[in-house]
């Protein structure tokens, strides 16, 4: 997930061959809408990997229906307006606007801005796909000390636990 001008000056085809090769399997470009796209989605789908958009709450389902029309892997659902980060609670609107999406598209939604809690994530996992927690992670990498993998995992761990209850591997 980064800003297109980055992709643009290293070279739209010359980065799709070389992420593939890496183990990328899609981009979130947050700043490239829908009608600007064509180069760098072709280049990405020249290599199978996904171009993956974002929704937010204050998308006309218009906007909706372009998104899904062009998108590639999933969505991304943006949980709240404003900025990314850390929250306390889930926006109160969040399930109405996932059912909205969903009655425009079957795409898989991932919902992510301002989940920090396994209780959180779990509430959303009702409605969504998938759950992201970008700004809670990096935080608690920038924090840890020596092994910030052993800390990132011990903190995943409650997520684990009520995600996937049987013990089935994520």
């Amino acid at each position: 997930m980064t800003y297109y001008n980055l992709f643009y000056h290293y070279g739209l085809e010359r980065f799709a061959q070389d992420a593939a090769r890496a183990g990328v399997d899609g981009v979130i470009v947050p700043d490239l809408p829908p009608e600007e796209a064509d180069a760098l989605r072709d280049a990405l789908d020249a290599e199978r990997m996904a171009f993956v958009y974002l929704i937010a709450p204050t998308s006309t389902d218009d906007r909706i229906r372009a998104i899904a029309d062009t998108a590639r892997g999933f969505i991304y659902y943006v949980s709240r307006t404003g900025v990314t980060g850390e929250q306390q609670d889930i926006s109160s609107d969040l399930a109405e606007n996932i059912a909205r999406i969903r009655s425009i598209t079957d795409m898989p939604l991932v919902v992510g801005f301002g989940v920090s809690t396994p209780e959180q994530a779990q509430e959303i996992s009702h409605h969504a796909d998938g759950v992201v927690m970008g700004s809670k992670i990096v935080r608690l990498i920038e924090e840890s000390s020596d092994r910030p993998d052993q800390e990132t995992a011990r903190f995943l761990k409650p997520f684990t636990d009520i995600l996937h209850p049987t013990g089935e591997s994520v």
